[in-house]
């Protein structure tokens, strides 16, 4: 699978294995914190 992410002028793109993580773990844990993680950067 392929995830977008766009954070103001920035497009992150990451592939991966649906089959290795859990789609719910993936959007609702690991994603937000990722995001967070990468405002906190710019």
């Amino acid at each position: 699978m392929v995830i977008i992410v766009l954070v103001k002028e920035l497009q992150w793109g990451m592939l991966v294995d649906g089959n290795k993580i859990n789609l719910g773990v993936l959007l609702n844990v690991a994603l937000p914190k990722a995001i967070e993680n990468l405002k906190a950067s710019l």
